[in-house]
């Protein structure tokens, strides 16, 4: 397989990327910082790990951990202060798993296109829960930490656009939107 070490010369144009992610037994909802290279050694539903893939540290040279650019601290306070009675917490480790995996994986494709450029990247984890109550309160949760995120970068002097309102967003999904 061929892999190409330069990445391609366009800068993908997104104000943000939200991951989202399930994290099972968990009552809170979780920020992630930060997100690592290394250390996938969990077992994957065929017993495979990631332990041995040297791809991004030996082509790519990428870094061991990478931030998003995102002020967490400041956007953690406005999400929190934003959400009352919603338990939200920020974390640096996003699980070594599938989760931070997809996080990494995120922030790599612009740090390959600019090591010191932005990485408008953000981690999301929700408690496990499937029911309708679970679903629009991570809908809530969700569309809290977006408001945080540009108001975070409105306040650094960012040139944001509005967050789209709900109808707009349920454009996207059909009649039922994200209820």
């Amino acid at each position: 397989m061929h892999v190409a070490a330069k990445p391609p010369k366009e800068t993908p144009n997104y104000d943000m990327i939200l991951n989202i992610g399930m994290a099972p037994g968990r009552k809170f909802f979780t920020l992630e910082t930060c997100a690592h290279r290394d250390g996938y050694n969990k077992k994957d539903v065929e017993g495979k790990t990631l332990e041995r893939d040297t791809l991004w540290k030996e082509v790519y040279k990428s870094p061991e951990i990478l931030h998003t650019s995102f002020d967490t601290e400041d956007v953690w306070r406005r999400w929190k202060s934003g959400l009352v009675g919603e338990d939200v917490r920020p974390s640096n480790n996003a699980g070594h798993y599938l989760c931070d995996f997809t996080y990494y994986a995120c922030m790599l494709e612009y740090w390959r296109r600019d090591p010191d450029g932005q990485r408008p990247c953000i981690f999301l984890h929700v408690p496990g829960g499937w029911s309708a109550e679970d679903v629009l309160r991570g809908k809530e949760v969700a569309l809290g930490l977006i408001a945080a995120c540009v108001g975070s970068e409105k306040a650094r002097g960012k040139d944001t656009k509005e967050p789209r309102s709900e109808d707009t967003i349920a454009d996207d999904f059909g009649d039922e939107g994200l209820s």
